[in-house]
């Protein structure tokens, strides 16, 4: 895999892979041998991110550019979770900010309700 992948895509994907913890973990574990969800790829590491739909739906209204208040209120939950959906969405995609989820959630295309 290395081979296919640039030098800065190499970097990428070993710090999300080292960024991976608790559910992340085991949900990129269970993936390989057919368990758990299936979401995009990503094309820095080019392995599959197990994303819920929860999680791509906050990353959409990151990219609209509403704040964490914005999506909570728009869905209907507490702030804290959403920052915490935030986490769960850096921690598997490797990211370290909402720009970074906003371009990520841009550059796949993804539109409201379709992960």
């Amino acid at each position: 895999m290395r081979s296919r992948l640039s030098p800065s895509a190499q970097d990428a994907a070993v710090v999300g892979g080292r960024r991976l913890r608790g559910e992340g973990l085991v949900a990129y574990a269970l993936r390989g041998l057919g368990g758990g969800r299936e979401g995009d790829t990503s094309p820095a590491a080019g392995v599959q991110v197990p994303l819920t739909a929860r999680e791509f739906t906050v990353a959409e209204l990151v990219a609209e550019g509403l704040t964490n208040r914005e999506i909570a209120g728009r869905l209907g939950l507490s702030a804290r979770t959403v920052a915490t959906h935030l986490d769960k969405v850096r921690d598997k995609l490797g990211l370290r900010s909402r720009t970074q989820i906003a371009l990520w959630t841009v550059e796949r295309g993804c539109r409201r309700g379709s992960p």
